[in-house]
């Protein structure tokens, strides 16, 4: 998404600024350098619904002033300002961890893990009043009392439409109901917010003196209120290629340390629903050409334990 200048000026001003000038980042992100000499990063969006789940989630972290988080300064979820809808916040510096990558040592990248599992583990301890969108009322699956019905309602949306679209055989989709009944039994009594946005295009990172820091959570749009294991699943496949083995361990090592609650904790059998259902809803999403598919299907299957004949346990 690219702005004009005219378009950022008149964010700035919304806000009550004056522009002096201003740095794309690429994702919608860019850094407003203000006349006074303050500088600022403006989130744009693709939708109003976008800017209204980012801007109440952080809303919700307001007080984690200590935490690598956006603290919003201003924010026009409708678009009127400038015709697109935006969010004006504190500067994340820094740049993408998928382009630092090459440049940080394994010993480093462990460390951003821990602290991204740190991080991770304080946003979860914000309870929210519901299973599902933080706002709004015109969603696929409308938010819920309890995980269960929740989780249950995403499965039969995605595998309606993989099974509509031919992605998924009538006997798969019945596999796949059958194991997520007897499977997914989520024990959490409360939604906690997540951030589904844990993916190295949107984890800041800078470096100072050889060492590497976590300088910013980028990514707020899909923030709702669910499981912590879904956040896990979802940072699991965003940084699943080896390159990322350190990052993944020093989360799950942080993230295990400072919960005592099992079904919190980054361990496969806790995770398995959660990753089911993350490849479903991956799989309902591509068109049933794509080279994707396939290795989406096959990763359902294999968790489900179909084998065209069978379903395990």
């Amino acid at each position: 998404m690219e702005l004009t200048r005219d378009q950022l000026d008149a964010i700035a001003a919304h806000a009550g600024e004056r522009l002096r000038e201003a740095r794309a980042h690429g994702g919608g992100r860019y850094t407003l350098a203000l006349a006074g000499g303050e500088r600022l990063t403006l989130l744009a969006f693709e939708s109003p619904a976008a800017a209204e789940t980012a801007l109440a989630a952080l809303e919700m972290l307001r007080a984690e002033v200590d935490l690598p988080l956006p603290q919003v300064r201003a924010g026009d979820a409708a678009g009127v300002a400038a015709g697109v809808p935006w969010a004006l916040v504190s500067e994340l510096a820094g740049e993408p961890l998928s382009a630092a990558l090459p440049r940080i040592p394994d010993e480093q990248l462990y460390k951003l893990g821990r602290r991204l599992g740190e991080t991770a583990y304080r946003v979860h301890r914000l309870a929210c009043a519901r299973y599902g969108p933080l706002v709004g009322s015109a969603h696929a699956v409308p938010p819920a009392d309890d995980e269960r019905s929740y989780g249950l309602a995403r499965m039969e949306a995605a595998l309606g439409a993989a099974e509509a679209r031919g992605l998924l055989q009538a006997a798969e989709g019945a596999a796949v109901r059958a194991w997520f009944d007897e499977h997914y039994q989520p024990v959490g009594a409360q939604a906690a917010l997540v951030c589904g946005g844990l993916e190295p295009e949107a984890l800041l990172v800078r470096q100072s003196g050889g060492a590497w820091s976590l300088s910013g959570l980028a990514r707020w749009d899909r923030a709702l209120g669910w499981s912590p294991a879904w956040e896990h699943a979802l940072l699991f496949d965003a940084a699943g290629a080896n390159g990322y083995f350190s990052l993944r361990v020093g989360y799950g090592n942080a993230y295990d340390q400072a919960t005592r609650r099992a079904y919190e904790q980054v361990r496969e059998h806790a995770l398995r629903p959660y990753r089911a259902l993350l490849s479903l809803e991956r799989l309902a999403a591509l068109d049933p050409a794509a080279p994707e598919a396939a290795r989406r299907r096959a990763a359902l299957m294999a968790i489900v334990g179909f084998d065209g004949g069978a379903l395990s346990a």
